[in-house]
C-alpha cells in the first residue's frame, strides 16, 4: 500500500533552535469514537515498542482524563510518565503535555494534540506536536527525527484501527 494515499499532509511546519511544530493529517475509515478509543484505550496494541524504556508496548497505558498519565509501567513496579493529559473530549480531542524520548530530559515544553473530525468516509485526525525551549537546546536538530518517529506511530495507529498489522507501518 502506498502510504501517501492516506497521509493528507505530513510535515514539520516550523523549525528553529528553540522549537518546532510538526503536523500530520490522516484519514481513517472509522468513526471518531473508534479512533479515539484505539488512541486512548488500546495504546499498547499499536505503539512501537522500539520507542519505549521496557521494550514492551503492552507496558503503556493512557488515562484519557485531565491530569491522566500516558505512562509506561516497568515490571518492577516503577515507571515513567511520558506525557500528561490536559484536555480530553472523547471522539473529538486529546491534548497532552510533556516531552517524548530525548525531549523528556531537556528544558522544553511540548504540547501534543489529536483533533478528530467526522467525515463522510470516517475520521480526519489532525495531529500536532509543538515543542519549545531555550535556543541552546538545539531543537532544530531534533525536529525531523522526532517528526519521523511520530509519523511512524500514527501509521501504526491507522493500521491497527483499520484491522491491519500495526507493525506494517511502511
Amino acid at each position: 500500500m502506498n502510504t501517501l494515499a492516506w497521509v493528507m499532509m505530513a510535515r514539520v511546519l516550523t523549525v528553529a533552535p528553540d522549537g518546532f511544530v510538526s503536523e500530520h493529517v490522516i484519514d481513517f475509515k472509522a468513526t471518531p469514537e473508534v479512533v479515539y478509543s484505539a488512541l486512548t484505550q488500546d495504546v499498547g496494541s499499536w505503539w512501537d515498542a522500539t520507542h519505549s524504556y521496557t521494550g514492551e508496548a503492552a507496558n503503556f497505558s493512557l488515562d484519557a482524563r485531565p491530569q491522566g498519565c500516558f505512562c509506561e509501567h516497568f515490571p518492577d513496579g516503577s515507571g515513567v510518565e511520558h506525557m500528561r493529559v490536559v484536555h480530553a473530549r472523547p471522539g473529538e480531542l486529546l491534548r497532552m503535555t510533556g516531552g517524548l524520548g530525548p525531549l523528556q530530559a531537556m528544558p522544553v515544553t511540548g504540547v501534543m494534540e489529536f483533533q478528530l473530525e467526522a467525515t463522510r468516509k470516517g475520521t480526519r485526525l489532525t495531529y500536532r506536536y509543538t515543542v519549545a525551549g531555550n535556543a541552546s537546546a538545539g531543537l532544530d536538530a531534533l525536529a525531523a527525527p522526532v517528526d519521523a518517529v511520530q509519523l511512524g506511530q500514527l501509521k501504526r495507529l491507522l493500521n491497527y484501527v483499520e484491522g491491519k498489522p500495526a507493525t506494517d507501518a511502511n
